[in-house]
């Protein structure tokens, strides 16, 4: 019995011996798999945090692209994606706290080259506000042609007690008139650097600085003068032509915008613009004084004039009373 048990004594422990010998193989490929599945893991990781990076980066490379496009919304959107979503949370790495930093260095630049291309616009719109004014001026003398026309035929017909027709009564007959499509207006630009301004936070300085531009255009209006003494109504017509663009433009920016331009200030600059062309023509109606033709032409387009602004409620009784001081001469 004794040498049996020193037998299996010694069969267990040789069997002892190669559990450790294959365990201590079994220990160290089971440690190298986890550090293995650790390197993955932190491979992984490194992995998203470079692409996450390399997001950003591309991002940031992508405004400056769209501000070189004029693609300005674009860039807004991608600028605050970054400042609100992208950025924040990698600000433990260096490069996105530089990143951050610049981030209103970029939104400088975006500010500047929105507004230097609503320049380039506003300086454009000048020319077609005198052909807006223009077209305005033939349109509304053409239906006052016509509507001569109408009572001269109701006064010569079986129209007796037809004396008077409304002039929301006349604008719906109008419609009737075919009529050449006004130059368009189109205040995209306007409405592009004003919402950029606003979510920057410079809308404050882009409306003051709007009211100085619109101002100094209002000057230049205002020095531009006009004589009759060669019998031509040409610098009349287009003076005329300036102020009636000049101030449309003004309506549509006031009814279509939201705490940007002052009626207080259009209407201080529209005082000023009637009050200064009032006084050009009081100072120049002594050289055309029993030029029938001239004054008749005169009193035409004042008419005209006067019609087309009233329709955008402007204060025209300063030019009702031009107008009648003229027809006594």
């Amino acid at each position: 019995v004794r040498g049996s048990a020193q037998g299996l004594h010694g069969q267990v422990q040789d069997l002892n011996d190669q559990l450790q010998y294959y365990g201590r193989d079994l220990f160290a490929k089971k440690s190298e798999l986890l550090n293995l599945k650790r390197v993955h893991r932190n491979i992984q990781m490194a992995s998203k945090v470079v692409e996450s990076c390399l997001e950003v980066l591309k991002m940031a490379d992508q405004v400056t692209i769209d501000i070189q496009k004029r693609e300005f919304y674009a860039s807004l959107r991608t600028l605050n994606q970054l400042k609100s979503e992208n950025l924040p949370p990698m600000l433990s790495y260096n490069f996105a706290r530089y990143l951050y930093d610049s981030l209103p260095a970029i939104e400088i630049q975006l500010r500047d080259a929105v507004f230097a291309d609503m320049r380039e616009w506003f300086f454009q719109l000048r020319t077609k506000s005198s052909q807006m004014g223009r077209h305005l001026m033939e349109s509304m003398a053409q239906r006052q042609e016509i509507w001569a026309t109408r009572r001269q035929n109701m006064k010569d017909g079986d129209h007796e007690g037809i004396e008077y027709v409304s002039t929301a009564v006349e604008f719906v007959l109008d419609e009737e008139i075919p009529q050449q499509a006004p130059p368009t207006l189109d205040l995209h630009p306007l409405y592009q650097c004003l919402h950029i301004h606003d979510q920057l936070g410079y809308r404050k300085q882009f409306k003051q600085s709007f009211e100085e531009d619109r101002r100094a255009q209002a000057n230049q209006m205002i020095a531009r003068k006009f004589d009759f003494k060669v019998g031509s109504l040409e610098g009349f017509r287009n003076k005329l032509y300036d102020i009636i663009g000049y101030f449309i433009i003004e309506y549509h920016i006031l009814t279509s915008t939201r705490d940007f331009r002052s009626k207080t200030e259009v209407d201080s600059l529209w005082d000023a613009v009637v009050g200064n062309f009032s006084e050009t023509l009081a100072e120049n109606v002594q050289d055309i004084l029993g030029k029938e033709s001239i004054l008749s032409s005169i009193k035409q387009l004042l008419t005209t004039f006067t019609y087309i602004l009233e329709d955008y409620a402007y204060d025209v009784r300063k030019l009702k009373e031009l107008n009648y001081a003229i027809r006594s001469f």
